[in-house]
């Protein structure tokens, strides 16, 4: 029998999403925290994302991810200053005009990232309403992408995250609800959609977590119609 599902949704008050409380950070998060802040970096301000501020015992196989705001591109020095983490990185490079066209990252870091180097992104509430999940959606873009799975693991993992990830966005229109906990749109997938299409995402489940290569074309152009038909119903 499997243990019950940990749900980990996102706080919704007055129509505003709410910053997630970073309390509790681990060993690990605050040696990385420690390297960043060595760099001294004065022009560029570096936010820590991800389960390594989320998590008070990460998963070891865990991506740490960093974003890094400024004029210049840096992350080859954050690369190298981070490799003493032996963790895949995800560095996420935006000038300030860059950042302003990104509501997704806007949204991760106002509410569920640390700010290493401060002084705090000056980042207005954002509402959880229909016009932010309209948008999400067009960053997300879960139609557009191919509609085979990829062989490459990195893409695989890419392509599976954003078409869970999209359920999501479907709850915050139909309950007023959001996540991107991939275990928490899973269970309300489970819930929510047709038998056929549970399925349909148990195997694309399978696939990542088996990080298996030969996936005989494995196609996503059922959950990719099912997402459009909700879309076009919600959005």
């Amino acid at each position: 029998m499997q243990p019950p599902v940990t749900l980990k949704e996102w706080t919704i008050e007055q129509g505003v999403f709410q910053p997630f409380p970073l309390t509790h950070l681990s060993l690990e998060c605050w040696q990385i925290i420690g390297a960043l802040r060595r760099l001294q970096w004065n022009k560029h301000l570096l936010y820590l994302r991800g389960s390594i501020v989320e998590e008070s015992s990460p998963h070891p196989k865990a991506d740490l991810d960093v974003v890094l705001i400024g004029d210049t591109d840096r992350s080859e020095e954050l690369q190298e200053a981070l490799q003493f983490s032996n963790r895949p990185l995800d560095i996420h490079y935006f000038t300030p005009d860059s950042l302003a066209s990104s509501l997704r990252f806007q949204l991760l870091l106002s509410t569920r990232s640390i700010p290493v180097n401060g002084p705090v992104y000056p980042f207005h509430p954002i509402p959880a309403n229909k016009s932010t999940a309209q948008q999400l959606w067009r960053e997300y873009n879960p139609i557009g992408m191919y509609s085979v799975l990829s062989n490459h693991p990195i893409v695989q993992v890419c392509q599976t995250k954003v078409l869970i990830r999209s359920v999501g966005i479907i709850m915050l229109l139909q309950d007023h609800r959001f996540s991107r906990h991939l275990q928490t749109c899973l269970h309300w997938i489970q819930h929510n959609a047709p038998q056929d299409m549970h399925h349909a995402y148990q195997q694309l489940w399978y696939h990542m977590n088996t990080q298996w290569a030969f996936n005989d074309n494995f196609s996503l152009r059922s959950i990719q119609d099912w997402l459009q038909q909700k879309s076009k119903e919600l959005l």
